[in-house]
């Protein structure tokens, strides 16, 4: 398995919360990112993640 979501949401939200850019700065830009694979690439998430 890969952390790859196949659609890029995560690598999208990432860049919101940790940009750099100089012109767009992202909310946290000194915030560290922690990638983790929740969904399936069906964007299933199985039952017993929930608890």
């Amino acid at each position: 398995d890969t952390l790859n979501d196949n659609l890029g949401h995560g690598t999208f939200v990432a860049g919101v919360v940790a940009g750099m850019d100089a012109e767009c700065l992202g909310f946290a830009p000194d915030t560290e990112i922690y990638a983790f694979r929740v969904f399936t690439d069906a964007q299933v998430m199985p039952v017993e993640y929930y608890y």
